[in-house]
């Protein structure tokens, strides 16, 4: 896919590949905040899955509003092992 790529919303099946990936952040930063030992750490990871959280939320919206919406051009972070 290409840099900020935009996918229709309200009924169009692409618009679920930018929730989708939203979705797979936040999930990957509430595992990274349920994992993380270092005290250091621990407040980047709340920041980290509060902010990914917000995100999924604001696609969501976007979708059932029927707006566009723009693919994250940042790469995402690849899941903890």
């Amino acid at each position: 896919m290409t840099r900020g790529s935009r996918y229709k919303g309200k009924n169009g099946q692409l618009s679920q590949l930018p929730v989708h990936q939203a979705l797979k952040a936040y999930q990957n930063a509430q595992n990274y905040f349920e994992h993380v030992t270092d005290p250091d750490l621990i407040d980047y990871a709340v920041y980290d899955m509060e902010a990914a959280r917000k995100r999924y939320i604001y696609l969501l919206k976007m979708v059932q509003q029927g707006e566009e919406v723009l693919l994250r051009e940042a790469p995402l972070r690849e899941e903890a092992e």
